[in-house]
């Protein structure tokens, strides 16, 4: 376990158990959408924030085997032996290494815009812009607007929630290890219960990319395109999102 307690809050009380892990652009405060509108006689749902984000900014990033962990001892502090996890972006690679070394506790896993296993694979040139963007507002308004496919006000709502939720010195620590991390290989084959969503206009975590990478390693994945999305479901669609992952858990 960490050496550090975990942060994250609790909504509901229902016996579905889901814990949320974010992505890199924002601290966990980026599906209140979602949270407003679940049913809390149905769900009970644990936002975990990474460390150097939101509530945890406080704590220093020790990368994704880190946040794995406090996933872990999140639902140890809550007396949840097994779980569905949800795993947005950067969180999805959370979600991901969780299915290699702690399966026996998730139930069924969520991956949203996800990095697939196999990382990021990011070109030394598209690295860089996104480094720089964690330095310059400018560059991380435009990274998110064109993530998102929508208009400028909602990316401004995002851009805002960006830098109110997090720290540079985490994004930079947490942009080194999605961005590298290969571990598809040891993914490949599991038989845990996975719902992979997509946006129609996300230009990074696209339909097709999902097909080729996390589709071909999940033996039990089934994939969701939510039409008129981009990047972040959990602002632009909240409710469309909440219905197709209830449609996936009413079997769990």
């Amino acid at each position: 376990m960490p050496e550090s307690a975990p942060v994250f809050r609790v909504t509901g009380r229902g016996p579905v158990r889901l814990i949320v892990s974010h992505g890199w652009i924002a601290g966990a405060a980026l599906f209140d959408p979602v949270a407003e509108l679940l049913d809390p006689d149905r769900y009970s749902v644990a936002f975990v924030e990474h460390r150097g984000y939101g509530a945890a900014a406080h704590l220093p990033a020790e990368g994704l085997a880190s946040s794995a962990a406090d996933v872990l001892a999140a639902a140890y502090q809550l007396g949840w032996d097994r779980f569905v996890l949800l795993g947005h972006s950067m969180g999805g690679l959370v979600a991901q290494h969780l299915t290699v070394t702690a399966a026996e506790r998730l139930s069924a896993v969520v991956l949203l815009s996800s990095v697939p296993a196999s990382g990021g694979q990011l070109t030394d040139e598209v690295r860089a812009q996104r480094r720089q963007a964690v330095h310059s507002a400018e560059q991380r308004r435009q990274l998110i607007t064109a993530n998102s496919g929508c208009g400028p006000e909602l990316a401004d709502h995002i851009w805002r929630m960006s830098t109110e939720t997090t720290s540079r010195s985490a994004m930079e620590r947490y942009l080194d290890d999605w961005s590298r991390a290969d571990f598809g290989a040891e993914v490949a084959g599991s038989d845990i219960d996975c719902l992979v969503v997509t946006g129609e206009r996300d230009p990074a975590v696209t339909t097709a990319l999902m097909r080729s990478t996390v589709m071909q390693t999940y033996s039990r994945a089934r994939l969701v395109e939510l039409a008129g999305v981009g990047h972040y479901a959990m602002q632009q669609a909240p409710q469309e999102l909440l219905n197709v992952v209830a449609t996936f858990l009413e079997g769990q």
